[in-house]
C-alpha cells in the first residue's frame, strides 16, 4: 500500500466508524438536516484529531506536506456537507420520499403485531424481533 494511502484508508475507516456508531446512516437521522451537518463536522473534527495524534506519535508528521494536508483538511468536510445538503433535498423532494418509503403488509394481529406497527410508525431502522 503506498504511503499517501494509509491515511486516507484510516480516516475513511474511522469517520465511517464513528458516524456509523452515532446513528448517522439511520434513514430518521439522515432526514434532519442540522443534525447531519453538525455531526459530519464533529466527527471529522475527531477523525483529524486522532490521525494528527498518530502522525505525531510515529514521528511520520513531517513525511506529508503541509499544504497538501490543509487542503485535504478543509476540502474533505466540505465536500461531507455537501453531500448532506444533497441528500437531504434529494429526501425532502416527493420523487426521494417515495423512493425510500417502506411498504409493510403485516398479516396477523396480537400483541406482535400492534408492536411491529407502532415500531414501524416511529421510524426505526433496527430490528423489532
Amino acid at each position: 500500500m503506498r504511503r499517501g494511502a494509509s491515511p486516507s484508508f484510516l480516516a475513511a475507516t474511522l469517520f465511517a466508524g464513528v458516524f456509523d456508531r452515532l446513528g448517522g446512516y439511520r434513514l430518521k437521522q439522515l432526514a434532519r438536516l442540522n443534525w447531519q451537518l453538525t455531526r459530519t463536522l464533529m466527527t471529522w473534527g475527531c477523525t483529524v484529531s486522532v490521525l494528527l495524534v498518530v502522525a505525531f506519535l510515529s514521528k511520520t508528521s513531517d513525511t506529508y506536506s503541509r499544504g497538501w494536508a490543509i487542503a485535504w483538511i478543509i476540502t474533505a468536510p466540505v465536500l461531507l456537507l455537501t453531500g448532506r445538503g444533497l441528500l437531504h433535498a434529494a429526501m425532502a423532494t416527493q420523487a426521494g420520499g417515495s423512493y425510500l418509503a417502506r411498504n409493510v403488509a403485516i398479516i396477523g394481529a396480537g400483541k406482535e403485531g400492534e408492536r411491529l406497527i407502532a415500531s414501524l410508525q416511529e421510524g426505526q431502522d433496527k430490528s423489532v424481533l
